[in-house]
């Protein structure tokens, strides 16, 4: 906690009603800090960076929301006035091809809203079909997606029945709702158990084979007791007016595993650190981080331990979140997590952990050293320029820029109503990789959305032109949502990669994608959940280095989840969507 603000010592020289106000201050509450940063005075924070005025930054993007035609807004409850954590979760978004046209349609949660009685009720969710040339329909109502019964946060996107369509898991307050994908536009809802839909906070999700059987599961990452019987009142730093409650005022939840029978029915289960000792969870990733040819999973707590679960084979699992170096700071601190990327920064073959977190918090990198060991190194490779008045959220790696390293981008905003040194509205971060040695901000290079200020929350990525680079969606608290289209210089055409799964899942999460060239070397992984209550493309890209460079192109390996391997190389004259069927010749 910060000192300042949150010690119960008196403070030598404050009069009594200033002990009796910081007493006050500790009983209820606040947001945890290690040391007071240094005074914010602008509305709009700038990021801390080094003069970088002979770096040739490449990354840019230009909003296309008018466009598309998409006019939708998450909502909150804010309205309300209640003052509840539950306000601050915000919602995400889902890349899914609905009718598996080629064309990445997107899914926006609705959030909800509170009534003057107390009434928690949901709202519904956005589905847009990508028409093509920035156009998208909106299908919500003929979907059948159309549900008010959740006050959502989350859009977990997954193939769950190998049928060739994307589903889709909704996560919320009272639970979660599975639709399936019917294959002709429109969704039915399956249930997760055959008892009731239990009515517990789910904020997040993510999904994969977690027991080799050939069928996704999915994991489901819950938060907090918190409901109007357990409403207490606390107190902002900021002229003592109420404000939000932090996560500490609450006990954590258990979060749950359903394993998929394969037959449309899901069996629920928790590892046993779950259910001893719960979690605040808002983040989860599921990839192979040890290459053992088993996943694991990686869990973003808010303000308690992050947790690392190690995939032991026979449902087993062992939290080693602490041991593997993932767990907290550089400090030996826990930090309030939020949003989570799975990449190779340094390109070294091993799949590095990335996590955004509070305010007073260094935003996390996690180097890879094999052995399902992590070093933390923020400040060694750039990240901590930044600074630490930033509230991050939906996160994702990606190589926006095709020059074979993968660049980071974060959404921000604050959950305080009154904060103290930071604004409530806070601009997107955008780390330009160098060459997998350090990253360099670049979001006053990157387009006007770059030095905007609001309150965002999700973030996921894809190709929505099919031009072949990386764009972004994203979700904002009570503001229409924003979508974000790549205009970056890139140093290479690409090509985008499809894998699909036979002896493994049809939509294989864990999958490796390595190529070589005579320059470079490359891995990426299709992994689960990631980023924060967002689903993004389950397509690689894969940047043609070597095609400006008239030498060779590069061979393919892929390391599919059942451990079987194959290589190919890439056909010449291909500009779009390579498919790749486990032990199957490649189609274009």
């Amino acid at each position: 906690m910060n000192p300042e603000f949150c010690s119960s010592k008196p403070v030598d020289g404050f009069g009594w009603w200033q002990i009796l106000l910081l007493i006050n201050l500790t009983l209820l509450g606040c947001w945890s800090s290690d040391a007071p940063p240094p005074v914010i005075n602008s509305s709009n924070p700038t990021i801390n960076s080094d003069d970088t005025g002979k770096l040739d930054h490449r990354i840019r993007f230009v909003e296309k929301t008018a466009r598309t035609g998409i006019n939708f807004v998450p909502r909150n409850g804010v309205e309300a006035d209640e003052y509840t954590i539950l306000e601050t979760l915000g919602t995400g978004v889902a890349f899914l091809d609905v009718d598996a046209d080629g064309w990445e349609d997107l899914l926006f949660p609705g959030g909800g809203t509170i009534t003057s009685a107390r009434t928690i009720a949901g709202r519904p969710p956005g589905l847009f079909r990508n028409l093509g040339e920035w156009q998208f329909d909106d299908v919500t109502t003929p979907s059948g997606l159309h549900s008010t019964e959740l006050y959502s946060h989350g859009a977990a996107a997954m193939d769950f029945d190998n049928d060739g369509f994307r589903d889709v898991l909704i996560t919320g307050y009272q639970g979660a709702m599975l639709y399936r994908n019917l294959g002709d536009g429109t969704f039915d809802e399956q249930p997760l158990s055959t008892g009731p839909r239990e009515s517990i906070w789910s904020t997040t999700a993510a999904w994969g084979d977690l027991n080799n059987d050939g069928y996704p599961d999915v994991y489901i990452a819950r938060y907090l007791d918190w409901s109007f019987k357990n409403h207490p009142q606390c107190i902002s730093l900021v002229g003592a007016r109420r404000d939000n409650c932090a996560p500490f005022k609450f006990k954590g939840l258990p979060d749950a595993v359903f394993y998929n029978e394969g037959n449309g029915r899901f069996r629920e289960t928790t590892f046993d650190q779950i259910a001893t000792e719960g979690g605040k969870g808002l983040a989860v990733a599921i990839a192979d981080l040890d290459a053992d040819h088993d996943l694991d999973v990686y869990v973003a707590n808010d303000a308690v331990p992050n947790m690392l679960y190690s995939n032991e084979g026979a449902e087993s699992f062992e939290e080693v979140g602490v041991q593997s170096g993932t767990a907290l700071d550089a400090a030996g601190e826990s930090d309030g997590s939020m949003g989570i990327g799975i990449g190779d920064f340094n390109r070294d073959g091993r799949p590095d952990i990335w996590v955004t977190n509070y305010q007073d918090q260094s935003f996390a990198l996690y180097e890879n050293t094999g052995d399902l060991t992590f070093r933390h190194v923020s400040g060694k490779r750039g990240i901590d320029r930044i600074g630490v008045k930033f509230v991050g959220w939906g996160t994702e790696f990606a190589d926006f820029d095709h020059d074979g390293d993968e660049d980071l981008v974060a959404v921000t905003g604050h959950v305080m109503r009154t904060p103290v040194r930071a604004p409530i509205r806070q601009q997107p971060i955008l780390l330009e990789n160098l060459d997998g040695e350090s990253f360099i901000e670049s979001s006053r290079t990157a387009g006007p959305f770059f030095s905007h200020a609001d309150m965002s929350r999700g973030a996921a990525t894809g190709d929505l032109d099919r031009d072949g680079d990386i764009d972004i969606a994203i979700s904002r608290l009570n503001e229409p949502v924003a979508i974000l289209s790549n205009e970056s210089k890139t140093e290479s055409p690409s090509i985008k990669i499809r894998l699909v799964g036979t002896l493994s899942p049809r939509e294989p999460i864990g999958a490796m994608v390595e190529w070589v060239d005579s320059q470079h070397r490359s891995v990426r992984w299709i992994t689960g959940g990631g980023s924060y209550l967002s689903t993004r493309s389950p397509l690689i890209h894969l940047p043609l280095l070597a095609r400006i460079k008239n030498s060779p192109l590069p061979r393919l390996r892929i390391t599919w989840p059942s451990g079987q391997t194959q290589e190919i190389t890439i056909p010449n004259g291909l500009t779009d969507i390579l498919t790749i069927i486990e032990n199957s010749a490649p189609r274009t």
